[in-house]
């Protein structure tokens, strides 16, 4: 069968393009520039391109489009931000999905975020306020608004993943600096911080998809997916375990982690490790008979160790 991965190049989207050619798929990664990779290369410098899309998408049977501009930690909260998500997010999405469609694609897997779940109002009220405590942003809504087109095609399975943050070797953002921390033995005031975030490592996302790949019946749905969920203390002092490194965590006060919170420079930041969000991933996990195969240890010390 061959597959196309789009965003070839990326953080998740290299090593699930190399994933899939190893499991034995016909691989074309869709991308803007030439990589060394061990699977077929498609360059497109312009994704906008319908035409260039037609022709990469003839007589193949499933796209699964990672490519994205993700979040950044800091974007000003301006019109040409915003246009800068919406127009690689949802204008290209929905480029991909008119052509994967007019080339009769069968099944489009969508690589979305838990990002866009503020904006989903079609969820039962208890999830509503739960996507509360995530944080708006041009990304979610531009991931959402893309999900939604996506939803609209009626003659073309659409599956749209919805990970939470994912962990494994050369991450980038809030972990790659908690690592670097880590790394640099500076005391981190987390010890007494036990709120849980749902994570997924690389290697069980690439897993999870393999399997989706397998399975027609789990198609056509939007789900969350994830591994575990893990209380920020256990992420942390695991890291110091991966580099063999007593752990630096001492217990901070939390009413002047709250106060710190409403400070206008490090409040945002310091609000997302401190806030607990937990996703359920029951129907995929019951859809595909699925269970994570790799250890979040594992992960995570495959993530510290390349950093």
């Amino acid at each position: 069968m061959s597959i196309i991965v789009t965003g070839s190049n990326g953080f998740f989207g290299k090593p699930l393009a190399e994933f899939l050619t190893r499991s034995g798929y016909d691989v074309y990664g869709v991308q803007r520039q030439k990589t060394t990779s061990t699977f077929q290369q498609l360059i497109i410098s312009d994704f906008h391109d319908q035409q260039k899309w037609n022709a990469i998408l003839k007589d193949k049977k499933t796209i699964i489009h990672c490519a994205a501009r993700v979040h950044q930690m800091n974007d000003k909260n301006n019109l040409e931000t915003q246009k800068l998500y919406f127009d690689t997010n949802y204008v290209i999405t929905k480029k991909i999905a008119d052509a994967a469609l007019a080339q009769n694609v069968k099944h489009f897997i969508f690589i979305s975020s838990v990002a866009a779940f503020p904006f989903d109002l079609s969820l039962p009220q208890t999830e509503l306020l739960a996507s509360l405590r995530l944080r708006w942003s041009f990304y979610g809504e531009s991931k959402y608004k893309a999900e939604e087109y996506l939803r609209s095609i009626k003659d073309m399975k659409i599956t749209i993943l919805r990970p939470p943050l994912i962990y494994g070797p050369h991450v980038k953002g809030n972990l790659e600096t908690l690592v670097k921390l880590v790394q640099k033995k500076i005391p981190l005031p987390f010890k007494s911080i036990a709120t849980r975030k749902s994570l997924i490592s690389i290697d069980n996302f690439l897993d999870l998809i393999l399997n989706l790949i397998n399975n027609p019946k789990a198609w056509d749905k939007t789900y969350f997916v994830k591994d575990y969920d893990l209380p920020l203390n256990a992420i942390v002092s695991e890291m110091y375990k991966s580099l063999n490194m007593p752990s630096q965590l001492f217990a901070f006060p939390e009413f002047l982690l709250n106060l710190m919170v409403k400070t206008p420079i490090l409040g945002h930041k310091i609000e997302r490790f401190m806030q607990e969000l937990v996703f359920d991933d029951t129907p995929i996990r019951d859809a595909l008979k699925w269970a994570p195969s790799s250890s979040y240890q594992d992960g995570i010390k495959k993530m510290v160790q390349s950093l």
